[in-house]
């Protein structure tokens, strides 16, 4: 018998309301293995890190999307004074940030409910939590994180 008859994979969903997800004790294994086996914990790492590529990829072009969508800056008139420049850059850097956020919200909640039909980005009750996403608890960089033996 393998070591991979010890890990309790997710079965196959039977209907929508199903989840096929890992559990704490399944991720928990999964993680002592990989601490065990630096090989494996190596290549785990590279395809977590290729995950989170793929994740900023996506957020980068879901930002751009959402700043096409936004209506150009006005024109400043040149005898403008400092004051006002300053307060539309702050404006202008407060936009992007809130497009960020909206746009890694988006990215996560998409990938979260990519199973959930009911799942409306508009009302948060529709969404599933995050806990109960495999690929979110996949991509937790705690799972290829040695463990402290204390400070050293």
């Amino acid at each position: 018998m393998s070591e991979d008859s010890n890990i309790n994979y997710p079965a196959a969903a039977s209907n929508a309301e199903e989840q096929d997800v890992f559990t704490d004790a399944d991720l928990a294994m999964l993680k002592a293995r990989l601490q065990a086996d630096p090989t494996a914990a190596r290549a785990f790492a590279l395809v977590q890190k290729q995950g989170f590529e793929t994740l900023r990829r996506l957020a980068q072009e879901t930002m751009a999307r959402l700043a096409a969508m936004e209506p150009s800056p006005k024109a400043v008139d040149a005898g403008t004074d400092w004051r006002r420049f300053s307060g539309l850059a702050r404006d202008r850097e407060t936009a992007a940030r809130e497009r960020r956020l909206l746009a890694q919200d988006l990215v996560i909640g998409a990938l979260v409910n990519v199973d959930n039909p009911a799942w409306d980005p508009f009302n948060p009750s529709t969404s599933k939590h995050s806990s109960d996403s495999t690929l979110l608890a996949l991509l937790n960089p705690a799972l290829v994180t040695p463990q402290s033996n204390g400070p050293r």
